[in-house]
């Protein structure tokens, strides 16, 4: 259990850490891009004497690893531009939205059976984002585009998922992430003045906020061997901190949008314990 506590802390550290590096530092999607991969490979290193280095190649894993760097550059890329204006519990409630399409790519597979009950939940689920996403004070300028990054956004998060799961097959999911995250962080030295980043107030600060996202790497990988069920908790807890977070911080959050977000929040507890 204690794993999967720590999990959480760590990866809710990292959460409001995003926030930092994308609004406080008002990074370019490059430099978001940059600050996070580079930071992240950097904390990564560390955790190689426990994890060792391993990775076989041939032309499967390269596939593999092609595909998890363009879901990788995705995902950065839209979350960047996200958390600008979404606090943090808002992109996991969006987020709540992979357990649905996870649910019927397993049933797809034969994994799991169709059951009412998730179809319900997830009729439920999609209805509190609706009620977010047509919150009174955005507008419909707004809406349209936040919805298609949100597509892309959840689309990125589940197909790095999938494949992820197919790499691992051919070495160990830190080695992996270190290669993903240095190739993304290459790509955008091209577009950005390296000097002019360094020189951000606060950017030493924001480097550091990685280090809980490597942690919790590591402690996400003894919570899954050590207890499935509280393993199984990660996302819903992380996604309740995250909101309650956001009440205490003071956001401004509306009365819609605080009804949305609880059934998102109930809606994803009970589905995460449903297919635990």
């Amino acid at each position: 259990m204690i794993w999967s506590f720590l999990t959480v802390a760590s990866y809710t550290i990292t959460a409001f850490g995003d926030k930092y590096i994308a609004a406080k530092l008002k990074c370019r999607p490059a430099e978001y891009i940059l600050i996070v991969s580079a930071a992240t490979v950097l904390w990564l290193l560390f955790l190689l004497p426990f994890t060792g280095w391993k990775f076989n190649i041939c032309s499967t894993s390269l596939i593999l690893l092609s595909f998890l760097i363009i879901w990788k550059l995705m995902e950065l890329f839209t979350t960047s531009i996200l958390l600008k204006f979404m606090e943090p519990y808002e992109l996991k409630v969006w987020l709540g939205i992979n357990i649905i399409l996870s649910y019927f790519y397993n049933v797809y597979n034969g994994k799991n059976t169709l059951r009412a009950d998730m179809v319900i939940l997830g009729i439920f689920l999609l209805s509190g984002i609706y009620i977010i996403v047509t919150d009174t004070s955005a507008s419909k300028k707004s809406i349209l585009k936040t919805i298609p990054v949100c597509i892309f956004y959840i689309l990125s998060k589940l197909m790095y998922g999938i494949h992820m799961r197919e790499a691992t097959e051919h070495g160990n999911s830190v080695t992996i992430l270190i290669i993903v995250l240095s190739v993304t962080s290459i790509i955008q030295l091209p577009r950005l003045n390296i000097k002019s980043l360094i020189s951000k107030k606060g950017f030493l600060p924001a480097c550091a906020t990685r280090i809980p996202n490597a942690t919790g790497l590591l402690t996400e990988a003894f919570a899954a061997t050590a207890n499935l069920y509280f393993y199984a908790l990660i996302q819903p807890l992380q996604l309740l901190i995250l909101f309650i977070a956001g009440l205490f911080k003071g956001t401004g959050m509306s009365a819609r949008k605080k009804t949305g977000s609880i059934i998102c929040i109930i809606c994803v507890c009970i589905m995460t314990i449903c297919s635990a």
